[in-house]
């Protein structure tokens, strides 16, 4: 699978990547990766496994908890995805617990449900933005 790395930011893989993450899914699904910086990171590839390593108390989350200040250098990301960067499941209790808490109640499945006409509306008017031309926010 290491040979595959250099295929990732290709025109050919960003058309279908998906046949890729199947086949890592299937025959790596916890697959080292080197990063732009070249620090080392894991692309953990299954649901479950997801799951389980987000709930593992012994994997700190948030980076600023690591030891060594090489460690707490933020690993690379397009500057689009930054502001991102420091969200809920990137922290450790207690922080991630008291955010938790603050939205928990704004997020029940019956208020979510009720957000769904207008976040489908907002979501088919970018894409006849897209369609037509326009490019919305894109």
């Amino acid at each position: 699978m290491r040979d595959d790395e250099a295929l990732l930011g290709t025109p050919r893989f960003k058309a279908d990547p998906f046949p890729y993450y199947a086949r890592l899914r299937r025959e790596a699904p916890v697959h080292p990766v080197t990063l732009p910086d070249r620090q080392r990171a894991w692309l953990v590839t299954r649901y479950d496994d997801v799951l389980s390593v987000l709930k593992d108390e012994r994997l700190v989350k948030d980076r600023l908890n690591v030891a060594s200040d090489k460690q707490q250098r933020a690993p690379w990301m397009p500057a689009m995805f930054r502001p991102l960067s420091r969200n809920m499941l990137d922290v450790d209790p207690p922080d991630h617990t008291r955010l938790r808490a603050l939205v928990q109640r704004a997020f029940t499945p019956r208020l979510v449900d009720e957000l769904r006409p207008r976040v489908e509306a907002v979501a088919g008017s970018l894409l006849a933005d897209v369609r037509g031309g326009g490019g919305g926010w894109i």
